[in-house]
């Protein structure tokens, strides 16, 4: 359904990335790689891949140059550049020429899934596999494929995008849709408000972090999408019937 380019001069790397994740969950059927900027530029131009996920340096050559030589080309695909330097400098020139995100080496399986997930649900129209859709709904404990793709979609948005301001107005910008009647779907779908579906899911995250990290109490509620201490507490000892400490101390 979906093809997919990596590009590395690496061939440890290579290897580890097709075996990264479940691609084929994710809809990526065809998998191409390449170790050379002249062999990315041919391999591109003959696959037309979906996605294609790039080194920031490929020999003495830049991948932030190949993604602007691709698109010269007329190579429309998604691109996410990898790197082993985390650097100001090569994060800006990736931005600048275009890519969707910029992750650094080793890359993490589950910081792979997450970018995977957003572009395939932003800007590949939402097919993901029976084997990810089956997958439980951690606030409502139903199947993702007991609801509508548009229901799935707003699922897999806060999945993504709960750290951030997150609300119908967001949602009906991304969707192209009034957010009251968004909202209105959302509610006879799941039986719950929005609002409310959000304020679980990011509360669960923040029991989760309390539990398993050290980092203060401040540091999980901001980590959440929480600015407002005071309302956070006042939330989660609602929901919880125990403060974010008495969480913590009695796990």
């Amino acid at each position: 359904m979906y093809s997919l380019l990596i590009v590395d001069d690496e061939p440890i790397i290579l290897s580890g990335m097709q075996k990264k994740i479940d691609w084929q969950a994710y809809g990526f059927t065809n998998i191409a790689v390449e170790s050379t900027y002249s062999g990315a530029c041919e391999a591109a131009t003959l696959l037309r891949p979906s996605l294609c996920l790039i080194d920031v340096c490929i020999g003495k050559e830049k991948g932030y140059d190949l993604i602007e030589d691709l698109k010269s080309l007329g190579v429309k695909s998604h691109y996410v550049m990898m790197s082993g330097y985390d650097e100001f400098e090569y994060a800006r020139n990736a931005i600048r020429c275009g890519a969707l995100d910029y992750l650094l080496k080793p890359v993490d399986a589950d910081m792979l899934s997450r970018v995977v997930e957003k572009i395939v649900v932003e800007h590949l129209g939402w097919t993901i596999s029976s084997s990810i859709k089956r997958k439980v709904d951690s606030v409502l404990l139903k199947p993702y494929d007991d609801f509508s793709p548009l229901i799935q979609k707003v699922f897999m948005i806060v999945k993504l995008e709960y750290r951030q301001t997150l609300n119908l107005k967001v949602l009906g910008e991304k969707f192209r849709m009034n957010a009251a009647y968004l909202g209105q779907l959302f509610q006879q779908s799941t039986r719950i408000k929005f609002s409310e579906y959000l304020m679980v899911f990011r509360l669960e995250k923040a029991k989760e972090l309390l539990i398993h990290t050290n980092d203060k109490v401040a540091a999980v509620a901001s980590s959440v999408g929480y600015d407002n201490m005071s309302y956070f507490y006042t939330q989660f000892k609602s929901y919880f019937g125990q403060s974010p400490t008495d969480i913590r101390n009695n796990a």
